[in-house]
């Protein structure tokens, strides 16, 4: 069981760094300018083994030690086999935390899944924590 996990997450991540099938996985978000290079943040990872994968994470500017624009990435992946459809980003937010300069951002996106389940729809999420410093960490994540 471990190793179908393991080669599903590796499915996964192959997707959506080659986007090997059209509509599996989007293209990085247009940026803002940032004098420097923006920082990535660690990665959320959630799925439904071959069913749906959700892949979220920040792209931050630093200019004089200060976080001045944070974009949301999120990523939809669907395997050619799946029944389930990407409805899109049910829940985004992204806030400055008072006195330390570093951002908190919240995604949380929507699967539609016909597929005769109980609750059809399945809502991954992730909160993630970036800082001036160009660190990240990802503060808690699951599906509800």
């Amino acid at each position: 069981m471990i190793m179908k996990r393991i080669v599903t997450i590796i499915a996964v991540v192959v997707a959506v760094v080659t986007s090997a099938t059209a509509g599996t996985a989007a293209a990085e978000p247009e940026l803002p300018p940032c004098q420097g290079n923006p920082q990535r943040s660690d990665v959320v990872l959630e799925f439904s083994e071959g069913e749906w994968a959700f892949l979220y994470r920040l792209i931050w500017c630093v200019e004089e030690n200060q976080i001045t624009w944070a974009v949301p990435d999120v990523v939809p992946v669907l395997p050619d086999s799946s029944d389930c459809s990407w409805t899109g980003t049910h829940e985004e937010s992204l806030e400055a935390i008072p006195g330390g300069g570093s951002w908190l951002g919240f995604a949380m996106g929507r699967f539609s899944c016909p597929n005769g389940a109980e609750a059809p729809d399945d809502y991954p999420w992730g909160i993630i924590h970036v800082r001036p410093d160009g660190t990240s960490a990802i503060q808690a994540q699951g599906t509800a």
